[in-house]
């Protein structure tokens, strides 16, 4: 009984080393680059200051604001990290609320442009022409942040409102 009890030991012991080997791998792989998004609810008081607070509920009409923020947790400096927000359905994009400015944006969050994004229409006569697409369509803003030192955060705002229902 007691090999039976020593081989099961042995075993655990094997178990434990694979086990917190494979921990170790897991947690060296972390991310180089963290992320947050923070998503606060912009009021006015009375005196006419800008308040924010958690966007935990929201109602249409209401200014949100979104901050995201990119920290390089590399050893090296980054360089033109493209930092994309996706803008929820349902709100719309407050033309130069951003900070800093995007360089671009998206009708689709799939293809990016430079902004202002511009689209061709064709008049009922047949001539084409292009236009300035309406912010309040943009579905993703993106910066290009030239350089991203390690431990330096970089935090980007954009601003939207909550669309009306139906």
């Amino acid at each position: 009984m007691i090999p039976r009890m020593r081989r099961l030991s042995v075993g655990l012991a094997a178990l434990t080393v694979v086990v917190l080997t494979s921990f170790s791998v897991l947690r060296a792989a972390d991310p180089p680059m963290r992320v947050q998004l923070d998503v606060l609810k912009v009021t006015v008081d009375n005196k006419g200051v800008e308040q924010f607070t958690p966007a935990t509920k929201v109602y249409p009409g209401e200014v949100l604001e979104y901050r995201l923020s990119y920290t390089n947790r590399a050893a090296y400096a980054m360089t033109r990290v493209a930092a994309t927000l996706p803008l929820p359905q349902g709100t719309c994009y407050l033309k130069n609320s951003a900070t800093p400015a995007p360089q671009m944006a998206s009708q689709d969050a799939v293809k990016f442009s430079l902004i202002p994004l511009k689209r061709k229409v064709t008049s009922p006569s047949g001539q084409v022409s292009e236009v300035e697409v309406p912010a309040s369509e943009y579905l993703a803003l993106r910066w290009i942040i030239d350089s991203l030192k390690p431990g330096k955060p970089v935090q980007l705002l954009a601003r939207v409102t909550v669309a009306n229902r139906g």
